[in-house]
């Protein structure tokens, strides 16, 4: 059987407990790694983490990548861009502000580049209707382009706009 170099625990169910002072400290000081505590703010938001780090050689350049990522990376990838798009949210967006889905109805010629540009330019044209009806609030926008990657039908672009 294989030893486990990790605990396989979801911190998401622990994320309410809190820690004094004086154990956060005695936790930091070790031979081996360090914790280390990362904070994040967003607006009203606040997320903290509290991770090891062991001491190597972290100066070491990394090589390139010869593998694909396995399955439990890929999900924790995901997991990642998902909490840092949701901070990105909190921080630069209210519940005030707007949110758009678009799609194309026909598809045909519709590729990957011509998708970003369409809707570059749709920014633009938003910026400049602001700008002749003399709107002077700062367009804040974000905007993730998004399609169902199946081999057997085309590919659907899709908008999704804040």
């Amino acid at each position: 059987m294989k030893k486990r170099l990790y605990d396989d625990y979801n911190y998401e169910d622990i994320y309410d407990k809190t820690i004094e002072s004086e154990s956060l400290d005695d936790l930091r000081i070790n031979n081996n790694y360090v914790y280390v505590r990362q904070t994040v703010k967003s607006k009203k938001y606040i997320e903290c983490s509290i991770y090891p780090t062991w001491k190597c050689k972290g100066d070491i350049p990394r090589g390139k990548k010869k593998k694909e990522s396995s399955k439990k990376q890929k999900k924790l990838n995901l997991k990642n861009r998902i909490k840092n798009i949701t901070r990105y949210l909190h921080t630069n967006f209210t519940t005030e502000d707007l949110f758009m889905t678009l799609t194309y109805r026909d598809m045909k010629g519709i590729d990957e580049e011509r998708a970003y540009k369409d809707i570059t330019n749709y920014i633009k044209k938003i910026r400049r209707w602001m700008k002749r009806n003399k709107i002077t609030k700062e367009l804040k926008y974000m905007y993730i382009i998004s399609y169902d990657n199946n081999p057997t039908s085309e590919k659907r672009y899709e908008y999704i706009i804040i």
